[in-house]
């Protein structure tokens, strides 16, 4: 059977219409929560056996985000907000010694190597600063040594490492990026000095563009290079960087008019996005009055346009959605969402 055919519980038209009332971010943290607990329209039957943290959305992945995101949008609500109860009871269930365990013996490396991975370290460097729910962070010890002791083998010292450029889950750069994030989140500067020098490796010579293709991306590869070059360079070196290159090849791109009647658009969606993030992150170092307007414009055009599907009510969109429009609207404010 496949995947989209299956049913699930998904919003019914009146919560949809009762959620989008709500302020984004309570529309985001609803959106994802939901994704964690009530989404299982999963093909493996055992799922909750084998991977019985991380299970709710379709894949390990995006219900690994969507913990973060859960965790990133705690922090920025009032203290005595009506959700903490809720997520607590969550992570209780979810964040056990004995549930970890199971997640390593289980863990589908060459399925989640990288993107799953990186989410995942994120998460831990997430719910490590969070006031409310850091008590958890011990619990995922085991499985965050496991997959960062995997990442610097096979990545980071890793010499003979090929770049992925397509514009989904494998992406390299991206993978580099929450990296980079992670590793200066728990202010690790042995493994933060590992990502720079194997990020300059891989992008520093990477001066030609090319056009992207958009079908099922989510992620732009050009825009992600850059990004990531934009952290692990001074500013003054980036922006000598992309003098010599054809860079502004990225303010050519239109938001992607997607269809939410085609299932597989949802990359699409997630692709408006997860560019305004990129295009938000850039605008924070590339400050002449030009650029920088087209940046920012370009940001929320992007954003504007996919952000009005949240939720959109069918758990091919709403299973991984919710994180990448937190990460776009947020970045308008940060430069550093994952802090």
């Amino acid at each position: 059977m496949s995947i989209f055919s299956q049913k699930s519980n998904e919003f019914s038209p009146d919560e949809i219409k009762k959620i989008k009332e709500k302020p984004l971010l309570e529309n985001i943290l609803i959106t994802v929560m939901h994704s964690i607990t009530d989404i299982i329209p999963n093909a493996i039957e055992n799922v909750n056996e084998l991977t019985p943290c991380f299970n709710g959305s379709y894949d390990w992945h995006s219900c690994v985000h969507s913990f973060w995101t859960m965790i990133q949008v705690s922090k920025l609500l009032p203290g005595n907000n009506t959700y903490n109860d809720k997520i607590n009871d969550i992570l209780n269930k979810h964040i056990t010694e004995s549930n970890i365990e199971k997640e390593i013996k289980n863990l589908d490396i060459e399925g989640e190597y990288p993107y799953g991975f990186v989410w995942f370290l994120s998460l831990a460097a997430a719910i490590k600063s969070s006031k409310n729910f850091n008590q958890y962070y011990k619990i995922l010890i085991p499985l965050e040594n496991f997959i960062r002791k995997y990442i610097i083998d096979n990545l980071l010292e890793n010499k003979n490492v090929k770049i992925i450029e397509e514009g989904e889950h494998y992406n390299t750069a991206f993978a580099l990026i929450l990296l980079f994030y992670y590793a200066k989140n728990i202010n690790d500067g042995g493994l933060l000095e590992l990502i720079k020098k194997k990020s300059i490796e891989l992008y520093l010579n990477h001066t030609y563009f090319e056009k992207e293709i958009i079908q099922y991306s989510f992620l732009s590869n050009n825009l992600c290079i850059l990004h990531l070059l934009s952290l692990v360079l001074t500013k003054e070196d980036f922006l000598k960087y992309i003098t010599k290159t054809n860079w502004k090849i990225i303010l050519k791109y239109k938001p992607f008019k997607f269809d939410i009647n085609k299932p597989l658009e949802c990359h699409e969606a997630g692709l408006n996005f997860s560019r305004s993030w990129n295009y938000n992150t850039l605008s924070y170092i590339i400050r002449n009055e030009e650029d920088n307007k087209k940046l920012l414009n370009l940001a929320e055009e992007h954003h504007k346009l996919s952000k009005r599907i949240i939720p959109l009510g069918n758990w091919v969109y709403d299973h991984y959605l919710g994180t990448f429009c937190f990460m776009a609207e947020i970045s308008k404010t940060t430069h550093n969402i994952f802090q």
